[in-house]
């Protein structure tokens, strides 16, 4: 029973996890930082590393977007760092109907439909 319960308790967190991912994208997008964002594997482990330690990882992300926030002002930031491309659509998932991320573990996109 103990494996059962710790198998849920995974699916869920990675749920939530998901979730969440699905939140951080398109408000890094209103701030201007889209090309700035973590992947969702760095999101992840992100979560796993400062919950293991103690730290709640959704205070902490709240406190580092409102710094962004602040510092985006005065940040001169690119919209884009380089011009490579997901090597397959397989490396890809649909935030929302206008937001599509692309994750190879060591960089993340992020696209944007244009209306």
């Amino acid at each position: 029973m103990i494996a059962y319960q710790k198998q849920l308790l995974m699916i869920l967190a990675v749920g939530w996890i998901s979730a969440a991912y699905d939140r951080y994208i398109p408000k890094m997008l209103a701030i201007g930082l889209g090309a700035n964002t973590m992947s969702f594997t760095a999101f992840h482990n992100a979560f796993y590393t400062l919950e293991s330690g103690g730290v709640d990882f959704s205070k902490r992300m709240e406190q580092t977007y409102e710094l962004l926030k602040q510092d985006r002002k005065t940040l001169g930031l690119k919209t884009r760092y380089h011009d490579e491309l997901p090597e397959n659509l397989s490396l890809c998932e649909a935030i929302d109907r206008d937001i599509i991320v692309c994750d190879n573990v060591g960089t993340n996109w992020v696209f944007v439909r244009v209306n």
